[in-house]
């Protein structure tokens, strides 16, 4: 059956419904496990947060409770975390990532996610990239050893004005 030109493919529309569902669980998680564990109503813009990693599992750490990561883990050497910092807890220790949340945190506290650290499934749910766009973004990025413009996008023969607004709206090429 033939699409008009308006029509999304319905794989395509299931995919990007599917990560605005998974955004929206993880933010009312979120929301949801600081009512639960501090008795407060749920975080405002004002709050800051980091990402914690353990094994492999994320999660937002409320930074107005916990100024050191001592304070996470036994393990954890006595750092400074600050807004948009990784925690990575493991049997080894703790690693603190100044800036190293995940794309995904990133995005779930309303800030544009890294297109140097992007990965195919995050271009992937933006319009008019698919799976074999992404991958041409990502080895573009690659020969370039990273970009240092959205310019360069451009240099993709699909890659339109259209298309690199729309990855403007949601990435950044460094955190300002």
């Amino acid at each position: 059956m033939k699409r008009s030109a308006g029509e999304k493919n319905p794989a395509r529309a299931n995919n990007e419904l599917s990560f605005i569902l998974s955004i929206l669980l993880l933010i009312t998680l979120c929301r949801f496990g600081n009512n639960f564990f501090s008795g407060r109503k749920a975080f405002t813009a004002e709050e800051r947060f980091a990402e914690m990693v353990i094994n492999r599992e994320s999660a937002l750490l409320d930074l107005s409770k916990i100024k050191n990561a001592r304070n996470l883990d036994n393990s954890c050497p006595n750092l400074f975390v600050e807004e948009l910092d990784a925690v990575i807890v493991s049997d080894n220790g703790c690693e603190l990532k100044k800036q190293g949340a995940s794309n995904w945190v990133r995005f779930a506290m309303g800030k544009k996610m890294l297109l140097n650290r992007a990965e195919a499934n995050e271009l992937e749910f933006l319009s008019g990239i698919g799976k074999k766009r992404a991958e041409e973004i990502l080895n573009l990025r690659q020969n370039l050893n990273g970009f240092e413009s959205m310019d360069q996008l451009k240099r993709l023969p699909w890659m339109n004005e259209r298309i690199v607004m729309e990855i403007d709206r949601y990435f950044t090429l460094e955190e300002f």
